[in-house]
């Protein structure tokens, strides 16, 4: 079965994860398994960061069972990175209790995503894919994903399965694509080379700075650069280090993640951003209890941690994650 939790090992040398999914938003599987999870894995500090909604029923149920946690989300935003130009990206949010403004200015997100996801479908479908919005949500409700949150990724997956997608894009490119990542850089992004299935839509997805007036001025909260060795892989290491880094701390960002698959220039630069700005490191797995996003080099399993993130360190950086959200 597609959508379930991968075979795992019974404990991890993490303590902690601070970046994972639930059914709440696109993952696989409930915060009482997820709890579950982290139990048999040894995780003492865990934060579940749904995409655009705050799960407050996983702290709840990880101190029941003696694991540590903050209230999290992962926010769709919109930051500057230089030369005018602005980047959509993943911030992770952190705080003991967040203001409750986050949550109005989360759901317009969704509603904004919604809107996108259907006009998606339908220009798809004036291009000869057999796509309608309903089928999409059919085919992930049983899932028990949110369906608020289907997005590009879930878009794509659905076509690749379908037998007729492969000689589509063969005629709009002269290729097959049965990838849902090659999918989503060739068909659907605003700069898609053969843009079929992006569509104008009015920004919904907030700025880097209006979020962080909320999770760092008003929740007291850490907001953390998601995988910047994904994000910002198509404008490189150095870029982001001597450019743009410093636009998006100056927007109110606080933290920056150290993904499990940065790779050595990644994470020497993600170090080093850290220092000269102040900011608190996070750090998580991105799990997302789905077999098709288990060992694709963009995701681990819970608990799974940056091979500098272990033992004595684990515990300091969690530690200045507390202090930060004090």
């Amino acid at each position: 079965m597609k959508h379930s939790v991968p075979p795992s090992p019974e404990t991890n040398a993490s303590s902690a994860d601070l970046h994972f999914h639930t059914t709440l938003s696109d993952g696989g599987i409930t915060s009482a398994w997820a709890v579950a999870e982290c139990v048999k894995r040894g995780i003492s500090f865990a934060v579940a960061t749904e995409h655009d909604v705050v799960n407050r029923e996983f702290p709840l149920l990880a101190r029941f069972q003696g694991i540590e946690s903050l209230e999290g989300v992962e926010i769709s935003a919109r930051a500057p990175i230089g030369g005018g130009a602005v980047k959509h990206l993943h911030l992770t949010a952190y705080s003991k209790r967040f203001a409750p403004e986050l949550d109005l200015l989360l759901e317009w997100t969704r509603m904004g995503r919604v809107e996108k996801m259907k006009a998606q479908c339908e220009k798809l479908r004036s291009r000869g894919f057999e796509v309608t919005y309903a089928a999409f949500l059919d085919r992930f409700r049983e899932s028990g994903c949110d369906l608020s949150n289907l997005t590009n990724f879930h878009l794509a997956e659905y076509l690749v399965e379908k037998s007729e997608t492969p000689s589509l894009t063969q005629e709009i490119m002269g290729a097959e694509v049965t990838n849902p990542h090659d999918f989503i850089r060739l068909f659907l992004k605003r700069d898609s080379p053969f843009p079929v299935g992006s569509v104008e839509m009015d920004e919904y997805e907030p700025t880097s700075e209006a979020s962080a007036r909320i999770v760092v001025a008003r929740s007291k909260g850490v907001l953390s650069i998601a995988h910047p060795n994904f994000t910002f892989e198509k404008e490189g290491a150095e870029r982001f280090e001597n450019e743009i880094a410093r636009k998006i701390v100056e927007s109110g960002v606080n933290g920056i993640e150290l993904n499990p698959h940065a790779e050595k220039d990644w994470t020497s630069t993600v170090l080093r951003v850290r220092e000269r700005f102040g900011l608190v490191l996070t750090f998580g797995s991105d799990c997302h209890f789905l077999s098709n996003k288990t060992d694709d080099g963009r995701h681990s399993l819970v608990g799974g941690s940056h091979p500098l993130i272990v033992g004595k360190e684990t515990s300091f950086r969690i530690e200045r994650l507390l202090a930060a959200t004090a």
